[in-house]
């Protein structure tokens, strides 16, 4: 109660403030657990940039995860990772600048915008991350916290935002006590398990009689390729190794779709000329 208290009566910084003599606050653009996030303006380039603010209860906590996301961020180098800019403290408070990336979060899109994702919607998005999130697991890494509020979608473009959860990959087994927390590839795969979940419940319609299921597995419609996948991110059947053997099953799974969905067209067609 008394986290939630602070955190709501935490200050804020204000429009048109300077920040270490160089960045101008131009808006809040969210609140996390371990910080707040603003857009800046960099006085000195004319340039605009986010601005991440720690959180004052988290002090030893937060300066400790800036940290280890500006650690991670100096060695990933992509275009769907924002770049770090900066580090620096000032007034009793750790800041990162980061690279602005443009879009929307997948949370934001289905809330906000109203977007539904239906099935082949769902892992065609999921293809794109992973595709992200290989090139992370390849450099060591694991994000640990790829959830829909730091999932952007731009253009067709996915970026992959917020790594202070963020761990070098650990050879140790992801069993017993606390497994969920470990840095494993695992770790990273299963929650991408919960995202595409949370895809495929964004144009899910419950039954009329109101009458709820016991699990996703019989609310929802999905072809038993696409089921499969999820039950294996989300270790329900043998888990997945590697974010490319994902790729692999999807890949498998969107070209049987796309086949069947143009036989089906050819003929439609077809029957309708004869008629």
């Amino acid at each position: 109660m008394f986290k939630l208290l602070y955190d709501l009566f935490e200050k804020e910084l204000k429009p048109l403030q300077i920040v270490n003599k160089k960045y101008e606050i131009q808006k809040l653009l969210g609140k996390g657990s371990y910080g707040l996030t603003y857009l800046v303006k960099n006085l000195e380039h004319n340039t605009y940039a986010v601005l991440k603010q720690n959180r004052k209860r988290k002090r030893s906590k937060g300066k400790e995860s800036f940290r280890n996301e500006a650690s991670m961020l100096r060695k990933l180098k992509h275009h769907s990772i924002p770049n770090l800019y900066d580090i620096f403290e000032w007034e009793d408070s750790i800041f990162l600048v980061l690279e602005r990336k443009e879009g929307w979060t997948v949370e934001q899109l289905i809330f906000e915008k109203g977007k539904q994702y239906d099935e082949l919607d769902a892992f065609t998005l999921l293809r794109q991350v992973l595709k992200v999130v290989a090139f992370i697991h390849k450099q060591g890494i694991v994000h640990l916290d790829l959830r829909t509020p730091n999932i952007l979608f731009d253009n067709n473009k996915v970026h992959i935002i917020d790594f202070g959860l963020a761990k070098y990959i650990s050879n140790h087994s992801n069993k017993g006590k606390n497994m969920w927390k470990r840095p494993v590839v695992e770790n990273d795969l299963y929650e991408l398990g919960h995202f595409t979940l949370f895809l495929l419940y964004s144009s899910f319609n419950p039954d009329p009689d109101g009458k709820k299921k016991d699990s996703w597995l019989n609310e929802l419609s999905l072809q038993p390729e696409s089921k499969t996948i999820v039950k294996r991110l989300l270790q329900l059947e043998k888990p997945y190794q590697s974010a490319s053997e994902v790729i692999a099953d999807i890949d498998r799974f969107l070209d049987k779709s796309n086949k069947e969905s143009a036989a089906e067209q050819e003929l439609f067609e077809v029957s309708d000329a004869r008629e």
